[in-house]
């Protein structure tokens, strides 16, 4: 990375969701004294949070007071010099507030407790379930996210002399009828009928009249088992693949082609564990891509949707769908070959996504790759926001005085993206795409050395000197304002000697991956993904902020690969992790590394 790049990443990675307005000293003003005397600077002395919550701290402060924070576990919570948390992982972490005026010096502390992500998805992966008298099941229950468990599930039988279940939601049968098993999280519900038998048939075996299933890439095949004897009582059946990246299976038998190899499907009978396999042999396509489809997404802040990328034909030829992202308001998993998994993590943000088919060679005049948008909203969400606030580090003043400026680098082509600018006041605001309006006036007789692209929702260089970018929000389409404009100042340079020396004085240290131990222990097949976390050391004390984003790699994707910053184990062997200090200058402009090496059992 250059270090244009690495300045201009230090923009958008730094605090995206954390600002103060730029004419306000703290998060609760309460005017200019001579000489305070406050024996409490917090307001609060605890809070309870969620991870992927965001709070500004309630403090005291004055005009020309200068006030910091400092978390103690930065992999709890974060903190940035406005007093915005972040609640990262669950645990506890004390945040220290020092205010200094007139050489004074006082300090303060809050407790910030952050429990993990509640269970937003339950529901039974079958309609009935057959079971013969005193046998004991626990019906498949599907808990989202995939990282939650069913402690806190409480079940209910509605007819207990057919039925009896425990805690746990095993169910035994009692006597000959019907009855329905429902299990309940809070509000979220979902039931399946159990019946019991008067007389149990067992199974005896399953057959899978398939041979060798050859298929091509996004091809599909419906698995049509027989269970035996025909009049068995429990004739449900599961399903298993050996090698996702090859195919996959649904609950129902589907078999979805992913990319060229052999995989082995296995259906398994819930009673009796009888098991029958067919091989499926994945061909590579040779049909040229015409398009790639997929609608917008709205979801409820914290829950889950499952989103189908329309492929035609879908045999296309291309390996797999590659996903880039510009913020962390959402967490996108490539479910299969065409299906994403995604999941809100902020409220009151919108991503704009862009998927592409990897290696992928489109027909004349179409495109591998296509713009979506994820809306993220509560149930109190206000429908527009009250104002605009810029994210820091923008709306920050510099040693020479001036304000926070995005540099550029005209030769090597930059482009960022401006909405990552700026933060919408509430903070639970949704915002519609239509409504949203990014200009580039002419700076200073320049005229337009940048443009906005709605294609990519980026701003690129196309010339050198001075520019802005202004965001609103229209009250409508027909562009009547309805919010004043924020505006961000932005040099394009052809020069990296043109880079203002405040820029360069941020080195990074160290870096440290945390949780080492964790990854070594947990990471085998079959396991939950860990997630890496990791700490960066600086060398000075930055005087725009702290910078602790970095990147995660892994040197074989086949072994270990790495998903949104959680490390998944995808066969047998051993890879190394390696965490790069990725948005700070360096000492000899060498990047900061950490490595944790995994064998995976």
């Amino acid at each position: 990375m250059t270090k244009i790049k690495s300045i201009f990443l230090i923009c958008l990675s730094v605090m995206l969701f954390g600002c103060n307005n730029s004419n306000s000293s703290s998060g609760s003003s309460q005017g200019p004294v001579e000489q305070p005397e406050y024996t409490t600077l917090f307001n609060v002395s605890s809070y309870d949070l969620t991870v992927g919550d965001n709070i500004q701290l309630d403090y005291n402060t004055t005009a020309g007071a200068a006030v910091s924070f400092v978390s103690s576990d930065l992999t709890v919570a974060a903190v940035t010099n406005t007093g915005i948390v972040s609640a990262l992982k669950e645990g506890s972490a004390v945040i220290e507030m020092t205010l200094t005026i007139n050489g004074k010096t006082q300090k303060d502390k809050c407790t910030i407790n952050v429990t993990d992500k509640d269970i937003t998805f339950i529901g039974y992966q079958k309609e009935s379930v057959t079971i013969s008298i005193n046998e004991t099941i626990t019906p498949a229950l599907t808990i989202l996210p995939e990282n939650m468990t069913a402690e806190n599930i409480t079940y209910q039988i509605s007819n207990t002399g057919i039925a009896s279940v425990d805690k746990n939601g095993a169910v035994t049968g009692i006597k000959a009828g019907e009855t329905v098993l429902t299990a309940s999280y809070k509000s979220l519900k979902t039931s399946i009928k159990i019946i019991v038998a008067a007389t149990t048939v067992s199974v005896e075996n399953i057959i899978l009249e398939c041979g060798n299933i050859s298929l091509y890439q996004g091809q599909t095949h419906q698995l049509n088992p027989q269970v035996l004897p025909p009049n068995a009582s429990n004739k449900n059946v599961f399903y298993t693949t050996d090698n996702k990246d090859v195919a996959t299976v649904y609950p129902n038998g589907l078999i979805t082609a992913q990319n060229p190899g052999t995989a082995s499907i296995t259906a398994e009978t819930e009673d009796g564990r009888k098991q029958a396999s067919c091989s499926v042999i994945v061909n590579e396509t040779h049909a040229q891509l015409e398009s790639i489809s997929i609608d917008d997404v709205i979801l409820e802040n914290g829950t889950s949707k499952f989103i189908q990328v329309k492929i035609t034909p879908e045999n296309a030829k291309f390996s797999n769908l590659k996903v880039q992202q510009p913020n962390d308001s959402v967490t996108i998993t490539n479910a299969d070959r065409t299906l994403l998994l995604v999941t809100a993590k902020k409220q009151g943000y919108f991503s704009r996504i862009n998927i592409e088919a990897e290696n992928c060679e489109p027909a004349e005049n179409t495109s591998c790759s296509k713009t979506f948008d994820i809306y993220a909203y509560d149930n109190n969400t206000a429908s527009l926001p009250e104002y605009l606030e810029l994210a820091e580090p923008y709306n920050m003043v510099m040693p020479d005085g001036e304000n926070f400026k995005i540099y550029m680098n005209f030769e090597k082509g930059d482009k960022f993206n401006p909405l990552s600018a700026v933060n919408y006041i509430p903070f639970n605001s949704v915002i519609d795409k239509e409504l949203i309006a990014v200009n580039t006036p002419e700076v200073a007789g320049n005229g337009q050395v940048i443009y906005y692209s709605k294609e990519d929702g980026l701003i690129h260089a196309q010339g050198t000197g001075e520019a802005m970018v202004e965001i609103e929000v229209l009250r409508n389409t027909d562009d009547e304002y309805y919010i004043a404009p924020v505006k961000i100042p932005v040099i394009v340079a052809s020069d990296e000697s043109q880079i203002p020396y405040y820029y360069k004085i941020c080195p990074a240290k160290s870096i440290v991956i945390d949780n080492k131990q964790d990854l070594k222990n947990n990471l085998i097949l079959g396991s939950k993904p860990v997630f890496v976390y990791a700490t960066v050391t600086h060398q000075a004390d930055c005087s725009f902020g702290k910078v602790d984003a970095y990147k995660i790699e892994t040197s074989d994707k086949n072994i270990v690969d790495i998903i949104d910053g959680y490390a998944y184990a995808k066969k047998a062997g051993k890879a190394v992790i390696t965490v790069t200090s990725n948005s700070v200058y360096t000492i000899d402009n060498k990047p900061v590394k950490a490595s944790v090496e995994i064998e995976v059992k």
